[in-house]
């Protein structure tokens, strides 16, 4: 790791023939490099690669292709497009792939095929812009199979540079992409992929009500299977944290989101939907199963030609069946594109556009703003070109534009989630996850019908040693009336999680809530109280760093910690 003394914390992870790289945190063989795309996604221009010469193969074809033999088999989502960039060797740039004749001004050392530049704020490890440069010195080709003597395969480098730019470090494991030296490995492996998964595979976290009728409401928690990219549910009791059932779902997907939805059928039981991206084209796809015996009520396929990112349950056309909504990226022009469909019969009930040239960093569901009986869509965008952060909501029926908040030049964007109302207008609100480039974090509350900002809290006094990772909500616990926003952080001091809860009119700290040490959070969410209590809980998932998946349950009321549920990784 090379450290510079300029404003920005600069990682290179370089392809050699010995082991270079070492970091701390580790799952299975594959290390995790500490950059984590708080979005689970990023975007990257491929037009450089052509654009230099390099022989005479299609190298965006081929980048493409490496990014496909990620975004099939992992909780990540990376796109490409076609444009042509500055190339990306200092901050503030466009992410680009290229080829060049030196690595970002340093000559190439020996033996180095490509490097992946990732870059976050000084006092931050939350990723925000990525490069990969390839040396253009070296002869290169597209073919799969044994290396061709001193013939590099630019498929299989791109993919471990890939990798990189995703937060994986090396492996000692000669069989994984993600060892140092190249070899005739062309896909991710199983250690890859279990370390992505451990980075950003907690693809969804459901609060069931009562499925097994023992008197208990249950906790959903959805993974992929690694060796036939399954989804796997398994619910445990929030009470005594025992199993209550486990069930598989199709194979062939990558779960995105796992939903709690309404009684659709009718007989008492709710059910739960996951949200899948199918990987032999990226659509999103929606399986509804009961969430008592796990029988396949109906299943449906969004529409082709976008990429899904996110996807969240609404009520929007006025009926007693929850609706879905899938956040996609469409292909044919990067616009952000989100599709609404009926979970009871899967037809569609809207198809809600926002502006070109942005990319969501959140999204939220929010209760009715404009009084048509449908909930709004909440999307926290980042404009390509400037950086500035944007608030957007708009109605999930008709698309109509309902406010328009604009945060800021020197803010980037981590998170969004909705909130009650906190100014007592009337109307929904919501708070956005938000870094300032002195690296101080903060949340900021914005009115939902104008858009206008009505608090920025500060998280902590020394926010310079914490980074972000989530952000939810619960119902009041300081006793105003009004909503607690939760951050999920990690403490660059110590690697050590803890929650933050602020009140959300105030900004006041109510209380820091510790998680324990050795543990990797992912994300989070509120559900009922399991204790008896009057607070809302909050749960937390993720990894023991030997790779034990976990739930911890906590007491926002008290702050104290109610259980913790270790669930089998598939």
């Amino acid at each position: 790791m090379n450290m510079y003394s300029w404003s920005y914390r600069h990682r290179r992870v370089v392809c050699l023939v010995v082991l270079l790289l070492q970091v701390p945190v580790a799952l299975g063989a594959v290390l995790l490099g500490g950059r984590h795309w708080a979005e689970g996604t990023f975007h990257i221009s491929t037009g450089d690669l052509s654009a230099t010469g390099v022989g005479n193969d299609d190298w965006e074809a081929a980048f493409r292709t490496a990014v496909d033999r990620w975004n099939q088999t992992v909780p990540f989502t990376v796109t490409t497009d076609a444009q042509t960039q500055q190339e990306s060797c200092g901050p503030n740039e466009p992410n680009t792939a290229f080829f060049s004749d030196m690595s970002c001004s340093n000559a190439w050392g020996a033996n180095v095929l490509g490097v992946s530049n990732t870059w976050s704020t000084s006092h931050s490890s939350a990723a925000f812009q990525t490069s990969i440069v390839f040396n253009s010195n070296e002869t290169w080709a597209v073919y799969d199979g044994p290396l061709n003597g001193a013939t590099q395969d630019f498929t299989r480098v791109a993919v471990h540079e890939i990798g990189h730019s995703m937060g994986l470090g090396h492996t000692a494991n000669a069989t994984a992409i993600m060892t140092p030296a190249v070899s005739s490995t062309i896909n991710p492996q199983i250690d890859d992929t279990a370390a992505i998964q451990a980075l950003y595979g907690t693809a969804g976290i459901a609060h069931v009500l009562d499925s097994n009728n023992s008197g208990a409401n249950e906790l959903a928690v959805v993974r992929a299977r690694m060796s036939d990219s399954r989804a796997r549910v398994q619910s445990r009791e929030v009470n005594t944290g025992g199993i209550s059932n486990t069930r598989y779902y199709a194979t062939g997907f990558a779960p995105m989101e796992l939903l709690a939805i309404n009684d659709n059928n009718t007989d008492g039981d709710q059910e739960l939907a996951v949200v899948h991206k199918r990987l032999t084209d990226d659509r999103a796809t929606v399986e509804v199963r009961e969430a008592e015996d796990g029988a396949l009520l109906n299943s449906f396929v969004f529409s082709s030609g976008a990429t899904p990112l996110f996807a969240m349950k609404l009520t929007s056309n006025n009926n007693a069946s929850t609706d879905i909504a899938a956040v996609t990226i469409r292909t044919s022009d990067q616009r952000i594109w989100v599709q609404v469909r009926d979970s009871a019969s899967g037809s569609i009930v809207s198809n809600v556009y926002f502006p070109r040239n942005y990319w969501p960093r959140g999204a939220a569901a929010v209760p009715d703003i404009n009084g048509n009986g449908a909930d709004e869509i909440a999307l926290l965008l980042v404009h390509r070109g400037t950086g500035r952060l944007q608030l957007q909501v708009r109605d999930s029926v008709t698309g109509a534009l309902i406010s328009n908040g604009f945060h800021p030049t020197n803010y980037s964007g981590h998170g969004l989630v909705g909130l009650n109302d906190v100014n007592g207008d009337g109307s929904a609100d919501l708070a956005s996850l938000v870094e300032r480039d002195d690296g101080r974090f903060a949340v900021r509350i914005q009115d939902g019908a104008t858009g206008a900002t009505l608090k920025l809290m500060f998280l902590l006094s020394n926010t310079h040693l914490l980074v972000p990772l989530a952000i939810a909500s619960v119902t009041d616990v300081s006793g105003n009336t009004v909503d607690e926003v939760v951050v999920l952080l990690m403490r660059n001091a110590d690697d050590r999680p803890l929650l933050q809860i602020r009140d959300a009119s105030t900004g006041n700290l109510v209380r820091n809530i510790y998680l324990g040490s050795k543990y990797v959070p992912q994300s989070m969410t509120s559900i009922p109280t399991t204790n008896g209590g009057q607070a809302q809980e909050i749960v937390v998932t993720g990894f023991n760093i030997n790779g034990t998946a976990q739930a911890r349950l906590f007491d926002t009321g008290t702050g104290t910690k109610i259980r913790t549920m270790t669930f089998a990784i598939p």
